[in-house]
């Protein structure tokens, strides 16, 4: 979800939501069934890397760099690969 500028001094541009684990977490309260989504600030560049490859892609990088599952509001973007998948570089895109 994007947030331009909402924090202004921040780097952080944009919200990734995400399961805090490897699968759903679930819990009950007041007799309903909930699930839990865990909201991680990400930079504009983590953003448009996960908008044009793949935000698996990116959570698996945030979580290498141990960014995850942690919102720092100055951080620098991890580093990113460049030149898109294999297939994309196939095939041009």
């Amino acid at each position: 979800m994007d947030i331009e500028e909402f924090f202004e001094d921040s780097t952080l541009r944009a919200m990734l939501f995400t399961h805090p684990s490897e699968h759903p977490v679930h819990f009950e309260f007041l007799g309903q069934r909930y699930s839990l989504l865990l909201c991680v600030g990400i930079t504009a560049e983590e953003l448009t890397f996960a908008r044009s490859r793949n935000d698996k892609e990116l959570l698996a990088l945030l979580k290498q760099h141990g960014v995850f599952p942690y919102t720092t509001p100055d951080r620098s973007s991890v580093p990113l690969p460049r030149g898109g998948s294999l297939l994309g570089r196939m095939f041009g895109q």
